[in-house]
């Protein structure tokens, strides 16, 4: 009888020390990148205690069109869940260890994984919500809740970083609200920082709703609105909102602005007009800083080549004149790809189909102190495989993986830095001032840009200038017009039987291809801004932001989310 005592003694206390922690929710970190099709690719890092249940879970509801994609959970020790599918709820723990797989329920789905033990655990999940963003009649949105409420503990820490794939965004083309919890939403070197400002409640939750530009993405799920009937219903109740002004509050505004104006211009000598004209004169002044002249456009028709034909000096110029989106940086190796094609170190050719392939011959062609250019030549090459042939998607594929990523940063630093050197080295400009000879140079270029932008309306087509259309090919790439110049060459002798179908089909392989390029660039720096989650965040600011340019997020509202719902964590 006593060595039952005994062992009974001893199962209460191994009972009672498992039972000792407490459960706990330590650290939600989520990073989220949103690409062009309105994608949301989440990775996830859920830092918890368990002492009960079988299963972790995540609720996922108010879907709509949303696809939930490519679920996998992976814990401390680097284990691999293996995804099971559709996921039985009904099973003991050690039947559900290192398992993971979707339930689906009458209100959309739950993410589960199996706990495997009791005790702290760290757990890596990933997945992607197909048709999360959304395109509306005036704006594309993103309105997703995150974190939702009722976790079966409270998270002491929520942080959630968004990237836009190839962009980098701020109030000048993007809006944010932040929303379920107390904390900040902000902008931060270009990505969406949330961070909570303490432990959440029972109530507390994660909401963002982005607003973004036309054009920055292109979302393929649609919703036919307007961007201010959703945000409507969303800053509804929450702290944001503002009741509708009275007749008294407009004309108090009016006055009030008035009065604000005419001190301001009193007192500081009209600056604030000034200061609307600012922003122009920088950017005609940048115009004279490179071209000696604020009309690009004026510039005499050039027919010459500028910089010795240095595509990297060429670029460099390009891309100091204007902001550089992602599509303007890429454009360089789409120019190297049409100038080694012409030297004969790559080949086109057509598939079964009509798709472009490149195919690659003799890297030695490429001149000796072109470096950018064969180090190109040889990631291109490595993308192809093993039946050297590079085809459409290879190289997106190619630079997805970290490795190659890095690769490929080192690679638009060089392209960035041959520019500049060369600049230097033949007295073009010294240090960051640009020399008369390089003004010069520079005008040239953009007398080349009018040239070939005019070229559809000259009349008389010069077979004499048959020969430099190679090269102009190449700078029409720079420019971002080589498709529209490549469909004119059939018109001049002695182009005749110019296949201008294929030279455009291998210009937009090759800017898909520099588009992918900067992509890989721009998530490895994202890569890199990534690591530093776990350190606090300082706030762009300490305000509640009713116009969405960022600030403190909002306990309440934020109805019209996508994507969450009630309940979660240990069952």
């Amino acid at each position: 009888m006593k060595y039952f005592v005994l062992i009974l003694m001893a199962f209460v206390a191994i009972q009672t020390s498992a039972f000792a922690q407490e459960a706990a929710i330590q650290q939600i970190k989520i990073g989220c990148v949103l690409d062009n099709e309105g994608t949301a690719h989440i990775h996830e890092y859920w830092d918890i205690t368990a002492v009960r249940g079988t299963e972790w879970y995540l609720v996922r509801e108010n879907l709509g069109d949303i696809e939930i994609e490519n679920f996998s959970v992976k814990d401390e020790n680097g284990v691999q869940f293996v995804n099971e599918g559709d996921w039985d709820v009904n099973r003991s723990l050690a039947q559900k260890a290192n398992r993971c797989g979707i339930h689906k329920t009458e209100k959309g789905c739950e993410l589960c994984w199996g706990l495997g033990s009791y005790g702290d655990h760290h757990y890596e999940v990933k997945y992607k919500m197909r048709n999360a963003a959304k395109s509306l009649n005036d704006y594309d949105m993103l309105h997703l809740q995150f974190v939702g409420d009722g976790l079966s503990s409270n998270p002491q820490n929520v942080r959630l970083v968004l990237e836009v794939q190839g962009e980098r965004i701020d109030t000048t083309r993007a809006r944010i609200w932040g929303f379920g919890y107390e904390g900040e939403c902000v902008f931060k070197n270009g990505f969406v920082v949330m961070q909570s400002a303490h432990e959440f409640d029972e109530k507390s939750s994660l909401i963002l709703l982005l607003r973004l530009d036309k054009g920055i993405i292109n979302p393929t799920s649609t919703m036919e609105k307007d961007f201010q009937e959703h945000l409507d219903g969303a800053l509804r109740g929450s702290g944001f909102y503002k009741a509708p002004p009275t007749l008294w509050d407009k004309i108090s505004e009016v006055l009030a602005n008035i009065f604000a104006y005419i001190t301001v211009f009193l007192l500081f000598g009209g600056w604030i007009p000034v200061m609307s004209v600012i922003h122009a004169i920088e950017h005609i002044s940048t115009r004279w800083k490179w071209l000696g002249t604020a009309f690009p456009k004026r510039l005499r028709w050039n027919r010459d080549i500028p910089f010795g034909g240095n595509i990297l000096a060429a670029n460099h110029v390009i891309l100091e004149m204007s902001p550089a989106k992602i599509a303007k940086k890429a454009r360089v190796a789409s120019a190297m790809i049409i100038r080694m094609i012409q030297l004969g170190a790559l080949s086109v050719r057509k598939d079964s189909k009509g798709k472009i392939e490149i195919m690659f011959d003799n890297r030695n062609k490429i001149p000796e102190g072109e470096t950018v250019m064969k180090d190109l030549w040889q990631m291109m090459r490595e993308a192809a495989g093993k039946d050297k042939i590079l085809q459409e998607s290879e190289f997106s594929k190619w630079s997805s993986s970290a490795g190659n990523k890095k690769v490929i940063a080192k690679w638009v630093t060089a392209v960035k830095d041959g520019g500049t050197r060369y600049l230097k080295t033949n007295n073009y400009m010294r240090g960051t001032t640009l020399l008369s000879s390089g003004k010069e140079e520079s005008r040239k270029l953009y007398g080349l840009k009018n040239f070939l932008t005019d070229f559809t309306l000259i009349d008389e087509r010069r077979s004499s200038e048959a020969v430099l259309w190679q090269d102009y090919l190449v700078y029409a790439s720079l420019f971002g017009i080589a498709d529209k110049v490549a469909k004119e060459l059939k018109d001049i002798k002695p182009f005749e039987d110019f296949d201008a179908e294929a030279v455009v089909r291998t210009v937009y392989l090759s800017n898909d291809l520099g588009r992918s390029i900067m992509n890989a660039k721009t998530a490895y720096d994202s890569s890199v801004a990534r690591s530093s989650w776990s350190s606090s965040s300082s706030s762009s600011g300490s305000y509640s932001s009713y116009s969405g340019g960022g600030g403190h997020s909002s306990y309440s509202g934020g109805s019209g989310y996508s994507g969450g719902g009630h309940g979660g964590g240990c069952r």
